[in-house]
């Protein structure tokens, strides 16, 4: 072997070992985007589409979500519009708190305002189901509304260290649904005081 083919090799080799794990990403369908709004009210009463939605889970996150028991978002009304979500985790560590996020896609391919939720509670390692509701603030982005990315933004673990999970990765399937999205487009933004 070459001194140039063993160098390439070694190089190889210790890129492969200082690098991480490869992302969990988890596609499935979720409910139609026929929404009953009750009292035999139903928008996009003649689709045939349905809810689309991609997790993405970062192994190297103190908490994954539980892909085999997340139905989708439930999109309804009860005097507002609303999304609603159980997300089931399964943490590897006791924490303090996480925050799970949510960045809705139309039917356009347009990035929605994101969504997120934070459970400050003590967790203790295993299996626990987060449930979140936003409210959506009109009937055309209810209608729209049509694919979810899901991830765990951040954890706290027991000792007050923050983890926070690998944006790149989640851009990468935003991306997939909207090639223009940026970082900022997924980024709640600071609430008003």
């Amino acid at each position: 072997m070459s001194l140039r083919a063993a160098l390439f090799i070694a190089v190889a080799a210790a890129a492969s070992a200082g690098s991480s794990h490869a992302h969990e990403v988890v596609t499935g369908k979720g409910p139609a985007l026929k929404f009953n709004l009750g009292s035999g009210i139903f928008l996009n009463e003649d689709s045939t589409l349905t809810q689309e939605w991609t997790v993405v889970n970062d192994p190297d996150m103190p908490a994954q979500i539980d892909t085999a028991h997340f139905k989708g978002v439930k999109i309804g009304y009860a005097h507002d519009y609303y999304a609603k979500a159980e997300i089931p985790i399964i943490a590897s560590s006791k924490l303090s708190a996480i925050r799970v996020q949510l960045v809705p896609v139309d039917v356009w391919n347009e990035v929605g305002r994101p969504m997120g939720m934070s459970e400050i509670a003590d967790i203790e390692p295993g299996s626990r189901t987060l449930e979140g509701q936003w409210r959506i603030f009109s009937e055309t982005e209810t209608s729209e509304m049509q694919k979810f990315v899901v991830f765990i933004r951040q954890a706290r673990l027991e000792d007050g260290t923050v983890v926070s999970a690998d944006i790149k990765a989640v851009m990468k399937e935003v991306r997939k649904l909207n090639e223009t999205a940026t970082e900022e487009d997924i980024t709640p933004q600071p609430k008003d005081p």
